[in-house]
């Protein structure tokens, strides 16, 4: 019985100590001081999204950073090619809008979990999607993106 009640406590407080270091997107839009620059770095992606700037979005990518699908793909390689994927997207999808959901700072990796619309109607249908940013040398040198499969698919142009 007391082994069962350390244990409790012990996932309580790693529960809360978890919590601390996460951020909603209340606290996003007033960008908390306080916050990691990694956990910043992660939110600066829905910003970058929004106002529809390649050069921003790619502001804290490491110059070698990887974007792999969740089935372990690479679909890009290098800040470079991130940037110009990025133009691409937002000429193709000029109404798409993120909102970020909640932010997960876990040693050098934050997880963040957003919503996209393409056609910018926060009443129309939303996805939602997962990253996982894996730094380096305080630059994204991963993005792992969980998303679903169909999601650009009636968009192709």
């Amino acid at each position: 019985m007391k082994n069962l009640r350390l244990i409790t406590m012990l996932l309580a407080l790693f529960l809360i100590a978890c919590s601390s270091e996460s951020m909603s997107s209340k606290e996003h839009k007033s960008f908390d001081p306080m916050s990691s620059a990694k956990m910043l770095a992660a939110a600066n992606i829905v910003d970058a999204v929004n106002a529809k700037s390649a050069d921003q979005y790619g502001r804290d990518l490491h110059s070698d950073v990887l974007v792999k699908m969740y089935d372990g793909a690479v679909v890009l390689r290098g800040r470079d090619a991130v940037i110009q994927n990025r133009r691409q997207h937002f000429e193709n999808n000029p109404d798409a809008r993120n909102e970020l959901i909640h932010l997960v700072e876990i040693d050098n990796r934050v997880v963040m979990h957003d919503k996209v619309w393409l056609d910018g109607n926060s009443e129309g249908e939303a996805s939602d999607i997962v990253e996982v940013f894996t730094f380096e040398d305080d630059k994204i040198i991963q993005i792992d993106v969980i998303q679903p499969a169909d999601l650009f698919a009636d968009r192709a142009r």
